[in-house]
């Protein structure tokens, strides 16, 4: 400091000396004198006692208070450089709301130019409309850096009108500092009471041993330059949020599905969808909120066509929309592959693993997010079944396709299906390894999906595995042997079946042969074709009796059946039991004695056999109608039957 602003100094603290008791005087009937204050921060001596007084000035752009704040000490007017040099915004929000019996949250935000290490806030409201609960740090302090303390019984009561508690609140850090425009600090957490339409104050103490921030070098900021702005809590009707679910094929209803909504700063609701799919929350606070769906149970609608929709998409023989596309991703790599549908035929067949995500809810969009300051309508999700590529979901009777029957249960028959299913007669390919075919004996229509179900006599048969045939090579399947006694089975191909005979052999390990028992049997618990319940089975069951009578006792070569035919036939021949393996030779002659066809050339064990002959020749070529000659060589063995092919 300069003599020339030493002098000047001097020469004011002379001049307010000599007018000190005038301006005490006139303060005192001004009604000016606030309070007398202890030295602290921002005072030039910590021991002293300052008067603090308004000096009435010009309206202030800063804020709605005009006056200025100077300390007088011993006659002698001091103005903190602190107060001469920063300023500071306080603010609460102005028009807030809640529901009566929810709790709301009031942010503290400070905009300064200034570093600021600690802070310290009281807060005044009305008890009757508001409960305090708790304080926690804004979102923009970290609480790694800074701590929070809290009192909602300072020692001290509200001055504020309309006002009848306080609550103080302190944030510090040792290393820490913040500045900025609007930076929320606080957060207070107020429990709303009342009836709508009643209002409760927020008001800052503006007293500065109450409120006031501090900088890094202990400087204070104190109510001469801080600006408040103050807000205010109405407790209101509350606001809605309504929306609807909806299939994503059809724009059907989807019932039942939770919507949960919650709010960002914590707390949330929970509904249901009604018959309709329709939701509604009522009565809501105002906030940031997130709605998302669930839903767990109706997941029937699950068929060998969705399998089967797939591999057509592959084969290029049909298009999917980009919502069957969604549905059939069930492997959920975003891309349809061969994998979503062995996924999907996997779940048929009663897998719990590799099985993907099928049988599995998926709503779009994934969430919603939204300020409510306002009802909220058409807040609406769409609903997918994975797995469902076909979209023909529905919430009628449980569909037995995806329900495992019962132990024990016989096959349910019901509908018309034009396709028979057997059970056809084990055979041995060794002493203790049984053959199970299953076939299909007759279709009048291209098949292109088989799901069924098989139970056994665990106690005398192990399930060791499963074969496809000839006919099937080109079908896709799942094979679920896991559980004891029985065997699932889906299998579909884009390419369809067309003709009868061998579709499937289940393959058994006898444990015991010697002890097994007189009237084991392996039976269909459950049969679908084309996703339809087959209504008309050939040997739905079979029975073992015994190691011997499941063997043959002599060489056979049964007349096909049926006979005549068109435009295929089923021939049957047994091995007898006396030597490991026969060379089978099977042919088909024309009258002329020309060989049109070879249908069996192999070596085989002892047992029964079941060939069929599609009508064509050796190239393909659908052959003649006519009398025809099967004749089989099986080592010593020899013979011959006519069969006939009608036009």
């Amino acid at each position: 400091m300069n003599i020339l602003q030493k002098t000047q100094r001097t020469a004011l603290s002379l001049s307010l000396l000599l007018s000190w008791g005038i301006v005490w005087l006139h303060a005192q009937q001004a009604g000016l004198i606030r309070e007398v204050l202890s030295g602290g921060a921002g005072m030039p001596s910590a021991s002293a006692h300052y008067y603090l007084f308004d000096v009435i000035g010009q309206p202030s752009p800063a804020g709605p208070s005009a006056s200025q704040h100077f300390y007088l000490q011993a006659g002698f007017l001091f103005v903190p450089s602190t107060q001469m040099t920063a300023s500071a915004i306080l603010a609460l929000p102005s028009g807030a709301s809640g529901v009566s019996g929810s709790i709301v949250q009031i942010p503290i935000s400070v905009t300064t130019d200034s570093l600021v290490r600690s802070a310290r806030f009281v807060i005044q409201y009305n008890s009757a409309v508001l409960t305090f609960q708790n304080a926690v740090l804004g979102r923009d302090l970290s609480p790694t850096d800074f701590s929070i303390q809290f009192d909602s019984s300072p020692g001290f009561g509200p001055s504020a009108p309309g006002c009848d508690r306080n609550v103080l609140v302190q944030i510090s850090s040792t290393t820490s500092s913040f500045t900025g425009n609007g930076r929320e600090v606080v957060v207070l957490e107020f429990l709303v009471g009342g009836t709508p339409g009643e209002t409760s104050p927020l008001i800052f103490d503006r007293s500065p041993q109450h409120t006031y921030l501090l900088t890094p070098s202990g400087r204070g900021l104190y109510s001469a330059s801080l600006n408040f702005q103050d807000g205010s809590v109405t407790v209101s009707s509350g606001f809605s949020v309504s929306g609807w679910v909806k299939y994503y094929t059809e724009n059907r209803p989807v019932p039942g599905v939770h919507i949960t909504l919650e709010y960002v700063f914590g707390g949330g609701l929970d509904t249901v969808t009604n018959a309709k799919g329709q939701y509604h929350f009522a009565s809501l606070s105002p906030g940031d909120i997130r709605l998302w769906a669930q839903k767990n149970d109706d997941v029937q609608g699950i068929t060998g066509a969705d399998a089967l929709l797939i591999l057509k998409h592959l084969a290029y023989l049909s298009g999917l929309t980009p919502g069957q596309k969604f549905a059939a991703d069930v492997t959920q790599d975003r891309s349809v592959t061969g994998a979503d549908a062995l996924a999907v035929l996997r779940y048929l067949a009663f897998f719990r693993t590799n099985i993907g995500a099928t049988g599995t809810w998926v709503f779009q969009p994934d969430s919603i997010q939204a300020s409510l300051s306002g009802d909220l309508v058409d807040q609406n999700f769409t609903a997918y079944l994975l797995g469902d590529v076909t979209g023909d979901w529905h919430t009628a009777t449980l569909n037995r396709m995806v329900s495992p029957p019962n132990a024990g249960q016989a096959l349910e028959k019901s509908g018309q299906n034009p396709v028979v299913l057997a059970i056809r007669t084990p055979r041995l390919s060794s002493k203790t390894t049984v053959i199970v075919p299953v076939s299909i004996d007759q279709l009048d229509v291209p098949v292109h999906t088989i799901i069924f179900t098989v139970e056994y006599d665990s106690s005398q048969l192990r399930f060791k595995s499963a074969n496809r045939t000839s006919l099937t090579r080109k079908f896709l399947y799942a094979v679920n042997g896991q559980e004891k006694g029985r065997i699932h089975v889906a299998m579909a191909a884009a390419e369809a079946l067309q003709r009868p005979g061998d579709v499937l052999e289940l393959i058994f390990e006898l444990r015991n042969a010697a002890s097994l028992s007189e009237g084991s049997q392996i039976q269909f618990t459950r049969a679908f074709v084309n996703d339809r319940a087959v209504s008309d089975l050939v040997n739905d069951r079979v029975y073992l009796e015994s190691v011997d009578a499941i063997l043959p006792d002599r060489f056979e070569l049964k007349q096909n059946y049926p006979n005549p035919f068109n435009p295929a036939t089923t021939i049957r021949y047994t091995l007898p039991e006396g030597q490991d393996e026969y060379p089978v030779d099977m042919l088909i002659y024309n009258l002329a004695g020309q060989i049109i066809r070879r249908l069996e050339h192999a070596r085989k064990p002892p047992g029964y056999y079941t060939v069929t002959w599609d009508g064509r020749d050796k190239k393909g070529n659908p052959v003649a109608p006519g009398i025809y000659f099967c004749r089989i060589r099986a080592g010593k063995y020899r013979a011959s039957m006519k069969m006939i092919l009608l036009k």
